[in-house]
């Protein structure tokens, strides 16, 4: 089964230009930056903890999530915070994802191997925060270069959805694997069509990000991704709320993981994922939703809360979404494998 978007380009670029529902602006944080981050686990981990690790994460830092049933979206007394969310039963097929965001260093051997320019670059969109305001469409900045410090082992960011889903194929390739996305590029637009049957990379549904933060099968029933304590919040994130936090990205896995070992899924970056935006959860299919189906809706979901965002975004049922061809300093990406 196949999906397609197609994206006009111009009609971005003229009349939309920019345009975003991320947040603009922060709320001053309560923090001493001349803290240290605090890393200390909550309690000691279970008995099985390293077999459970060593079942659940395959060599390539993929992790295993069994297929299942869960609540998608807001709900009352698990989530203290109504947001944009409606809630819904969803049931997933297993799937793989990786325990990491994408980082600098891994972007960097793509970009070096295609002689890529992404999106990003070539219509200078990338958008970063200054004092804690967003600074749209800056041409000076990039993935490689953006307005702070950052290492081969932090996230990439300022990377549009059109240069995740490319990343993806490459990626795919190198290893072997089947192409999940088929990219026609045209003079004033980029349709993309997705293999769902295909066994390479590609960017996780909202339905399935969300059940991965949650903990799968072994979830919690946090809000957050590994706790619903706000006083905890920043062993498991960096986000812009916590007193010890940094203003910008950390390293990938700085910070104490979920159920099921996954790190960074409440804080560092924002994740793009597949789905358009502009979903009616009431008629859409509750097995393996992958997004709305409206072809005037252009905008993509981008989920997971970031080193700008404070409590109210950072819950992992909340989503915001913008133009595929936007980049900022705050939004990266992970990957995700069907199960063979």
């Amino acid at each position: 089964m196949k999906k397609s978007i197609i994206i006009s380009l111009s009609l971005i670029v003229a009349v939309n230009f920019g345009y975003t529902q991320v947040q603009d602006e922060i709320p001053p944080p309560k923090r001493d930056p001349g803290l240290p981050l605090s890393h200390e686990r909550d309690e000691k981990p279970a008995d099985n903890y390293e077999h459970l690790k060593a079942t659940l994460i395959g060599e390539d830092k993929m992790v295993f999530i069994e297929g299942g049933t869960y609540e998608m979206g807001f709900k009352k007394g698990r989530d203290s915070r109504n947001n944009n969310s409606e809630l819904r039963l969803v049931t997933l097929d297993s799937f793989h994802i990786s325990q990491f965001e994408v980082t600098v260093g891994e972007f960097r051997e793509f970009v070096d191997s295609m002689k890529y320019e992404t999106v990003v670059e070539k219509y200078g969109t990338c958008s970063v925060f200054e004092n804690k305001v967003l600074l749209k469409n800056q041409k000076d900045y990039s993935w490689k270069s953006i307005n702070f410090d950052q290492t081969d082992n932090h996230p990439v960011t300022c990377i549009s959805w059109f240069d995740a889903v490319e990343y993806c194929n490459w990626l795919s390739e190198k290893h072997g694997l089947e192409k999940c996305y088929n990219i026609e590029k045209k003079t004033y637009s980029i349709n993309v069509e997705c293999n769902w049957e295909a066994n390479g990379y590609r960017l996780p549904t909202e339905a399935e990000w969300e059940y991965a933060a949650r903990g799968g099968k072994l979830s919690g029933g946090h809000r957050y991704a590994g706790t619903s304590d706000d006083a905890l919040l920043h062993r498991y994130s960096n986000y812009s709320g916590d007193k010890d936090s940094v203003n910008h990205t950390s390293s990938v896995g700085s910070f104490q993981p979920n159920e099921i070992f996954l790190y960074d899924m409440s804080g560092n970056v924002s994740e793009w994922c597949w789905d358009k935006s502009g979903v009616d959860r009431k008629i859409s299919p509750v097995e393996n939703p992958k997004g709305s189906d409206l072809s005037y809706r252009q905008e993509r979901v981008i989920k997971g809360g970031n080193w700008t965002t404070f409590l109210m975004v950072m819950e992992v049922s909340r989503h915001q979404y913008s133009l595929p061809i936007n980049g900022y300093s705050h939004i990266g990406f992970r990957l995700c494998r069907k199960v063979e």
